[in-house]
């Protein structure tokens, strides 16, 4: 599949799945995930102010491309839930008891613990990588499939020059410290075509630049004002602000 046809949408992504010869009940499930995804991130934006969800779709449309179990498309799909999800308690991020549970009974264990070693994965350290690589004949099958989430987002996150539009963004130091292990990441689990791609998009955003002007002064994900002062209580408002602070420092930033 070239780049370009990768899905932003949820019919985009339905029509992938069909290509992929997803049954009634697989199709069912990615609904259910898709209507997860835009209730838990409703509001949000990446920094380059495009809408979450495109973020969440394309990630899933590129795992499953590239040969992703339906869970772990599922997981893809669903994978920032936990660092920024409002879920049915009104709190905004965590990765709470409460808050697995409601996507085990929703999705199924394997897709909460997907999510959740994703979330544990530090993705952006070269020692973290060069000890995977090393170790890449040995993983479970579960450390791959959480291993190709990561590799999606990454791709996702530099298709179209998105990092080019964020300003402040360390995305050079990033590719030039990184981008060689995660290419080879790529390469050692079998994915030669998504190396390919990293290894394009890493390219493509080292050579590219953009006007000072046109670049976008965000966190990583972030809500609109007008969105975030519709919960409830001053304090609520205040920590659900620290945290999306931390997680964007944790999580996002390059």
């Amino acid at each position: 599949m070239a780049r370009q046809s990768y899905a932003l949408t949820y019919p985009q992504l339905v029509l992938q799945a069909v290509r992929k010869n997803y049954d009634e009940a697989s199709l069912v499930r990615l609904r259910r995930a898709q209507e997860a995804a835009l209730r838990l991130l409703d509001g949000f934006y990446r920094a380059q102010d495009t809408p979450f969800i495109c973020h969440l779709t394309r990630t899933a449309s590129i795992a499953m491309e590239h040969g992703a179990s339906v869970d772990t498309v599922l997981a893809a799909l669903l994978h920032a839930v936990y660092m920024f999800g409002i879920f049915r308690d009104g709190k905004a991020g965590g990765m709470t008891e409460a808050h697995r549970r409601e996507i085990r009974n929703q999705f199924g264990e394997q897709v909460d613990g997907l999510i959740a070693d994703y979330m544990k994965l530090k993705f952006h350290e070269m020692d973290f990588l060069k000890a995977t690589l090393e170790s890449c004949a040995t993983l479970s099958r579960r450390e791959r499939d959480v291993l190709l989430i990561g590799l999606s987002n990454e791709l996702e996150d530099y298709l179209d020059l998105q990092m080019v539009f964020r300003r402040g963004a360390r995305y050079k130091e990033a590719i030039e410290k990184n981008g060689p292990l995660m290419i080879g990441l790529a390469k050692a689990l079998g994915h030669a075509s998504l190396a390919e791609e990293l290894s394009a998009a890493f390219q493509n955003s080292l050579r590219s630049s953009v006007p000072d002007a046109a670049k976008c002064d965000r966190l990583g994900a972030y809500e609109q004002a007008e969105h975030f002062r519709m919960r409830r209580g001053r304090l609520r408002i205040f920590l659900s602000r620290i945290k999306q602070l931390v997680l964007h420092k944790l999580f996002i930033q390059r």
